[in-house]
């Protein structure tokens, strides 16, 4: 395995590298993890060109794995972005960290985290809206059936009712349908009078979305049942038998495996742009007697609420030390204080 996955990684970066040429485009790196039920090995991703981007990954499934790609990766790519949801466990080793892994291996090349399970919902989420967008129509009120109920099912269903969608979960423990069925009810807004039920044989849906991680016979009948112009995603690339694909043909119903694509370069975009940094807002105490505060912190009376304490150039406010900010204050006045200072 060590040999094949050492000459993949190599003839991939090299690609990257001819690609790239003299141009200033920055190379990317996914490395992302997934849950399996056998002993899987790695598979690497299509090279993306995305603006001044070019992004390529590999899916792991193991530490050994995770060793040979981040020392290969290192200084040969500008930016490896690491799933850090810890989901992952290999039926010879045991459950795997490659979060943990990357922080001690990586020590050139910059290093960013993702959450996969997070970008996944999100584009379930966005597909589903632009497809019924496409023909002018809305979510409120469609009926959409979840089938398989584990992480993602169950972030999509929630994401889904809140949406106004009339959402069924579906799974082989019944208990376990139900109690996640009661729990969303339970969460969701009190306004949103749409909710989550059970799956039923009775109830037609708009809508199947496979979130488990095989193809299962039990799901037979779900599309025997579906009309022309239903949607079926298969999120986990693998979740129909060739029986239901060929179903879903003679019935002119059109299946989709979920790309994370679009949504995934996005949110590459927006993080290596700055624009989705998360700072941490920052205080400086001044010598004549009170602090200048960012905004986010609950300052002491008399703290001033500033745009930037390296840089000030508004003032928001001066706390009133329980959380709010006084009253006519004389702001001019005290700018001139702190630009002295």
């Amino acid at each position: 395995m060590e040999n094949y996955l050492n000459k993949s990684i190599n003839d991939r970066i090299d690609e990257l590298i001819d690609l790239q040429g003299d141009s200033n485009k920055k190379i990317v790196f996914t490395v992302g993890n997934t849950r399996v039920s056998d002993s899987s090995s790695y598979y690497l991703t299509p090279i993306r060109f995305i603006d001044n981007l070019l992004i390529s990954g590999i899916v792991l499934f193991s530490e050994t794995e995770g060793s040979i790609v981040f020392n290969l990766l290192d200084g040969k790519v500008d930016f490896i972005f690491v799933d850090c949801e810890k989901k992952s466990k290999n039926n010879k080793s045991g459950f795997f960290n490659i979060e943990r892994l990357s922080v001690e291996l990586i020590k050139k090349s910059k290093l960013y985290f993702y959450k996969g399970n997070d970008v996944t919902v999100d584009s379930i989420d966005s597909f589903i809206f632009q497809f019924y967008k496409s023909s002018n129509q809305l979510l409120g009120g469609k009926n959409i059936l979840v089938v398989g109920i584990g992480n993602v099912g169950f972030k999509i269903a929630l994401k889904l009712v809140e949406r106004g969608v009339n959402v069924f979960l579906k799974s082989r423990d019944y208990s376990k349908a139900k109690l996640l069925a009661d729990t969303i009810n339970l969460i969701k807004p009190s306004e949103t009078i749409s909710n989550v039920k059970v799956y039923s044989t009775d109830q037609e849906y708009n809508t199947v979305i496979l979130s488990h991680l095989k193809p299962l016979i039990d799901n037979d009948d779900i599309v025997n049942s579906l009309n022309t112009g239903s949607l079926i995603i298969d999120v986990g690339k693998g979740c129909l038998t060739n029986n239901q694909i060929n179903l879903l043909n003679d019935k002119n119903v059109v299946s989709y495996r979920l790309d994370i694509g679009e949504t995934f370069i996005n949110q590459i975009k927006v993080t290596l742009s700055g624009i989705k940094k998360f700072n941490i807002p920052k205080s400086k105490k001044l010598s004549i007697g009170y602090s200048i505060i960012e905004p986010g912190i609950i300052g002491k009376e008399n703290d001033v609420v500033v745009d930037s304490i390296e840089n000030p150039k508004v003032i928001y406010g001066i706390c009133n030390g329980i959380g709010g900010l006084k009253t006519n204050i004389n702001k001019s006045e005290i700018f001139k204080e702190i630009r002295n200072e």
